[in-house]
């Protein structure tokens, strides 16, 4: 992050931590839960192969002291980050979820389940929860929709660079991190974002997986901790 950069920056975080502690107006807060619910559905009813190859990659079906996250849509236990990974990849498994039409990105399916692994994991309440994952979602727009078409024009996918920062905002503001925490998560999380459109030329499932790479990268920026493969 250069210098020119910061101030910036100290202004997406402001934004983002008054988002956080404000009160949500009730229309907003209605549309928010919809948005949640539509996405725990998409995750619930979650099928394929990839999902098996997402497990795999956790490297272990067994349970250890630190699995306090559950995994969405299939009730088991993991760390958060790796919750995180594999909620992220069901809940967008047949890209049914929520999507920010104006940045060209699935912006639910990475931010919720971060926000509600580590939600999980602090044994935050349910206004935090969902101000967390507002907050998140409008920290990315406001970058996805200043910058996609750029992104785009690089073969870069939408939902994998924005995804990731709004994944790491989340978190962040979940884990109750400062506003300078905050905004180093951010900063580190755009340089981790990653995903090429290419996927959907190849046909290749790689699409499904890149979002739960990403998340795992905000949730890695946000101090979470990772279990070595």
């Amino acid at each position: 992050m250069s210098e020119a950069d910061g101030p910036r920056l100290a202004k997406l975080v402001e934004r983002a931590v008054r988002i956080f502690e404000e009160t949500l107006p009730p229309e907003e807060l209605d549309a928010a839960k919809c948005a949640i619910l539509n996405d725990l559905t998409c995750a619930a009813v979650a099928t394929g192969p990839v999902l098996h190859k997402a497990e795999a990659f956790t490297g272990t079906t067994t349970a250890l002291p630190d699995d306090v996250a559950t995994v969405l849509g299939t009730g088991s236990r993991h760390n958060a980050a790796e919750a995180a990974f594999l909620g992220g990849i069901r809940m967008h498994a047949h890209a049914l979820d929520s999507t920010h039409y104006a940045s060209q990105a699935h912006l639910g399916a990475a931010i919720i389940p971060a926000a509600m692994a580590i939600a999980e994991e602090r044994r935050a309440t349910g206004s935090e929860l969902v101000a967390a994952i507002v907050a998140g979602w409008e920290t990315a727009a406001l970058i996805g929709e200043t910058f996609v078409n750029g992104v785009l024009a690089r073969g870069l996918r939408a939902s994998t660079t924005f995804g990731t920062i709004g994944s790491a905002t989340a978190a962040a503001l979940t884990a109750g991190l400062t506003a300078r925490e905050t905004a180093d998560a951010i900063a580190l999380s755009a340089n981790l974002s990653a995903g090429l459109t290419r996927t959907f030329l190849d046909g290749s499932d790689d699409w499904a997986v890149q979002l739960g790479l990403q998340i795992l990268n905000g949730q890695v920026v946000s101090g979470s901790r990772v279990r070595p493969v």
